[in-house]
């Protein structure tokens, strides 16, 4: 149903702390690739800019945003949705957008016409807003790190063009030691749970969208191999060549939300397997247990294993 004129666009899925800003950040340093980072910008929170300003106040941002015809007093309009709004209940709309994103993929675009209004609102919105970033940022491929899988879902089978996703995964043991850090009162067994049903969401929509080219990137490489990561990844894209990885971002391109500090280093990271430090081997033993055969499919390994 879309009319856009096709540029590629491509997703990074995942859960939290997997790494996606830092690939967004890395991939937009490359002269043909854009990412606008992991964030929206039309969430009402005045968000950082890379450049270091904030939404309100970035000559990017306030353009674009203008172009979109955002009304305050509306507030379906000041939003840049992952899916259209069908119902008012968070839960059921998620429901229903899956349910008519799968029928599409299956049959054609044309089933959105089910919700027609809703569908066609959407589409033009990301239509317009894509369109006002490509005549500002000439690119030749777009990255969204919003990590939406049902963003992708809708938008691959509304007519986008939407050509690959990268699935970053990580080692459960790493990732709850990252969300142990804010979020002390969870059990390690929740996490690992929260962890399992992440990516196996992520599989399942690999095997719906049988016909589009998955790729696994680990965290930990990303981490500790940029410049092989970044290659790699970029081939990915569609982008062969050589490119050294280095910064700062071109003329224009740096407008990313959701970029840290962390996010920006282009160096290896020596303690991207740190999780020893924090978990105990108990911890780590129900945690493996948990996480299942999952943890061998994705590469990973531990002398710990029950």
């Amino acid at each position: 149903m879309s009319t856009l004129t096709p540029v590629p666009l491509y997703f990074i899925l995942c859960p939290a702390y997997h790494g996606a800003s830092t690939l967004a950040w890395r991939l937009n340093l490359h002269p043909n690739i854009l990412s606008l980072g992991s964030g929206n910008p039309l969430r009402r929170e005045d968000a950082p800019v890379s450049d270091g300003s904030t939404v309100s106040t970035s000559p990017f941002w306030k353009e674009v945003i203008e172009e979109l015809e955002t009304k305050d007093e509306d507030p379906i309009e000041t939003l840049l949705p992952q899916a259209p709004f069908i119902a008012s209940n968070s839960k059921l709309n998620t429901w229903l957008n899956s349910l008519v994103a799968m029928l599409a993929n299956e049959t054609s675009p044309k089933a959105w016409k089910l919700v027609f209004e809703q569908a066609n609102r959407f589409i033009s919105m990301h239509d317009k807003f894509l369109n006002a970033i490509r005549e500002r940022v000439p690119h030749k491929a777009l990255v969204d790190a919003e990590r939406s899988n049902l963003k992708f879902m809708v938008m691959a089978s509304s007519g986008f063009p939407v050509k690959g996703v990268i699935h970053l995964v990580r080692d459960p043991r790493g990732y709850v030691a990252a969300c142990k850090k804010y979020y002390p009162e969870s059990t390690v067994e929740n996490l690992t749970l929260e962890w399992a049903a992440a990516h196996t969401r992520i599989y399942r929509l690999a095997t719906s969208f049988g016909k589009m080219p998955f790729m696994t990137l680990r965290y930990e490489d990303l981490m500790e191999k940029p410049q092989e990561t970044y290659e790699n990844a970029a081939s990915f894209l569609g982008f062969r060549e050589h490119i050294t990885l280095e910064g700062p971002p071109g003329i224009g391109k740096n407008n990313l939300l959701g970029i840290t500090a962390q996010d920006r280093s282009l160096e290896p990271v020596q303690n991207a397997r740190n999780w020893a430090e924090t978990l105990s081997p108990e911890e780590e033993a129900r945690i493996l247990h948990v996480a299942g055969p999952l943890f061998s499919e994705f590469g990973y390994k531990s002398e710990n294993m029950p």
